[in-house]
């Protein structure tokens, strides 16, 4: 509540500023760079932060805009010493990559500017496990995209519907309502303790929804 408020409090101040000022609309051509806004995205598991949002102007009234993502992370699980003996860590590894590709038609001719379009976005996710070993000559147990984890291949497409408002003729709010499908798979789980791996098939699961797709996110036009 109270960053929302904030939120509300920085557009009325920063509109003051544009108030009275010549606006010239995005036309064909022109380009963006998408952030999301006190950290707040686009869509749930496909949010700027943590990847690259572009948007660009195909005509005066159209836009697409893409986004790439990518998360990386490593934690080291520390082995129990033993006296005598040398261990090995263990390891939770977990390698996600996105994208989204969508389209905006919007009605131009104001600061305030109303828009909609449709899009549609993937993101796979991988995991792996690696158990701490005391004693490096023993073999090392792993685990990979555990069921009922991060794992997985998630795809949706939307339509959407959504305001801009122009602060300047180079920066801008926006804020959007969803409407779609998110198809979510596991992937195989699989489990090697060295002398036998097991493999695990996962499920999958299909929804449908309106969504609000993040408060505000901001985009820097050049």
């Amino acid at each position: 509540m109270k960053k929302t408020i904030v939120i509300v409090l920085v557009i009325l101040l920063l509109g003051t500023f544009s108030f009275g000022q010549e606006f010239n609309p995005p036309v064909k051509g022109e380009k963006a760079m998408l952030f999301g806004f006190s950290g707040l995205g686009f869509l749930g598991v496909l949010e700027y932060q943590g990847g690259f949002g572009y948007k660009m102007y195909l005509s005066n009234s159209m836009a697409m805009r893409v986004a790439l993502m990518l998360d990386y992370n490593n934690n080291k699980i520390p082995y129990t010493e033993i006296t005598g003996l040398t261990g090995k860590d263990g390891y939770d590894r977990t390698f996600g990559v996105g994208a989204e590709l969508a389209f905006e038609i919007h009605k131009g001719g104001g600061r305030i500017d109303p828009y909609y379009g449709v899009g549609g976005g993937f993101f796979r996710t991988t995991t792996e496990l690696g158990a701490p070993v005391s004693d490096d000559k023993q073999v090392q147990q792993t685990l990979k995209n555990q069921l009922g984890g991060d794992a997985g291949t998630n795809f949706g497409a939307f339509f959407l519907l959504g305001m801009e408002y122009y602060i300047t003729d180079n920066l801008s709010l926006a804020g959007e309502y969803h409407f779609g499908f998110d198809y979510t798979a596991a992937l195989t789980e699989v489990y090697d303790n060295g002398t036998t791996k097991t493999e695990t098939k996962g499920g999958s699961s299909l929804g449908f929804g309106i969504t609000s797709s993040g408060l505000l996110t901001l985009a820097i036009y050049r």
